[in-house]
């Protein structure tokens, strides 16, 4: 189990309601936010032909919350009917997704690129007199961290 710390960029992307018809807005946005999942990872250090050689680690880490993403900034908003920011409630940090990561060898820092998947992360206000919705979206970002180990599962240091 383990958390990262920092910051990504994103693209995210709105999904309209189903049975329900949205005036036309932009559904994609540059995100920006402070990065903070918690979840599960699996490493593997790269191997070297070379003994002196420093090779860094990749990891695949699957996200169950994101505590920053209710501070996840959407660009262009002022003019939209979405609001720039999510509120802050817990359904908007329950945040799945699966991340690819490189972490710099002898460092705590990581590089990484992911899919966040946000349940009703954004409120959509139509401005028609009908009822303000809530917004599912999911998130194609690029991180750059600290990672924070919570428990090691198995392995070795």
């Amino acid at each position: 189990m383990s958390a990262l710390a920092g910051l990504s960029v994103s693209r995210e992307n709105l999904i309209r309601p189903r049975n329900r018809q949205c005036a036309t807005f932009n559904e994609n946005a540059v995100v920006a936010s402070v990065f903070m999942p918690v979840g599960l990872m699996y490493s593997n250090k790269l191997r070297s032909h070379s003994k002196s050689a420093r090779k860094g680690t990749f990891s695949l880490f699957t996200t169950i919350l994101d505590l920053g993403a209710v501070a996840a900034f959407r660009f262009g908003a002022e003019d939209s009917p979405v609001e720039a920011l999510p509120e802050l409630k817990l359904s908007n940090i329950i945040s799945p997704g699966v991340h690819v990561l490189y972490q710099w060898p002898g460092s705590p820092f990581s590089t990484g690129l992911g899919v966040q998947n946000g349940p009703n992360v954004r409120k959509y206000d139509p401005g028609t007199g009908a009822a303000v919705q809530d917004l599912r979206a999911y998130r194609v970002m690029i991180s750059f961290a600290i990672d924070v180990p919570i428990f090691r599962l198995w392995g070795s240091n």
